[in-house]
């Protein structure tokens, strides 16, 4: 199975010191841009996605002690601060032209690289341990994209296997531009393959840390949460229980009342942006105009 595979990963340290920003190999220009489209589509669903994703994946020991090392996001401005400079990255890579030199997304990547290269080397020197591994930034690239093409209908998007595998398509290019080698970017063979280690990653890291979480979970989790919820202690869509009930195996039964009330406003929220195109565009438009986002051809 992959994550057997990728063990030998966990040896490999993730450097990210790109020689070029040449693509790989018999590269499809054309397949990477409909997946930017395919995000530009479903902005919203794509962010709410990657967002749960976020808080879920900081169950994993590894990924929780690395950010409370940068001590960024251990209070709700430092993270919400945080989190909105890590979307602003990631929406550049969609809609600038990450190929372009000198482009808003290259330079972005360039950022990001040096951050990844800066807290690995920290950390290293500190506690002797090596993060941010190939196996490591593998599971890290699953966060960004596997709720998408796993619950694509629970997060409101309505789309073909095509539009899924160009978007998988998207990030092995991305994954590449990060320093993810080949044989451990789980894009690098297209949606199927794609689709079975997310799912692998899901059942055997997430599911078992989720099932007994450090105690910093929970506070970095929560501090997490409240970041989103505007300062309201009451009138929040936002906790770990219909988070987890979203997009994972927490169960509808397990919810207290008023998480079952949280969790059918995002079912009824989720339905609506799916099944009623001039809302999606109105969301999305709203969140472009925010963040300034215009999409580049």
């Amino acid at each position: 199975m992959y994550l057997k595979r990728m063990e030998i990963g966990k040896q490999e340290a993730g450097d990210t010191h790109l020689q070029s920003f040449e693509p790989p190999t018999e590269f499809n220009m054309n397949k990477f841009n409909n997946g930017r489209k395919f995000f530009k589509e479903h902005l919203f669903s794509c962010c709410i996605a990657m967002l749960f994703s976020l808080i879920i994946g900081m169950s994993i020991p590894d990924f929780l002690e690395a950010l409370l090392f940068t001590r960024e996001s251990d209070t709700p401005k430092k993270a919400l601060k945080r989190y909105l400079r890590t979307f602003k990255h990631v929406a550049s890579w969609h809609y600038d032209n990450v190929w372009e030199k000198n482009s808003l997304a290259q330079n972005s990547i360039l950022t990001v690289n040096k951050i990844h290269n800066k807290v690995r080397e920290d950390i290293k020197s500190l506690t002797l341990k090596k993060p941010l591994s190939q196996y490591d930034m593998g599971v890290v690239q699953s966060g960004f994209m596997g709720a998408v093409i796993m619950y694509s209908d629970k997060a409101g998007i309505k789309c073909s296997e095509s539009d899924l595998d160009d978007y998988v398509y998207f990030w092995y290019g991305i994954g590449h531009l990060l320093g993810i080698d080949f044989k451990y970017n789980i894009c690098s063979n297209g949606l199927s393959q794609a689709f079975n280690i997310c799912k692998e990653i899901e059942h055997e890291i997430i599911n078992v840390f989720l099932a007994n979480p450090k105690p910093e979970y929970f506070y970095l989790a929560n501090t997490t949460v409240a970041a989103f919820q505007g300062g309201s202690k009451t009138l929040t869509l936002f906790t770990l229980p219909v988070i987890s009930a979203m997009f994972m195996t927490l169960k509808w039964t397990d919810l207290s009342f008023s998480d079952k009330v949280r969790y059918s406003i995002w079912k009824f929220i989720f339905f609506a942006v799916k099944h009623c195109s001039f809302l999606r565009r109105y969301i999305n438009n709203r969140i472009e105009k925010t963040f300034n986002l215009h999409f580049k051809d």
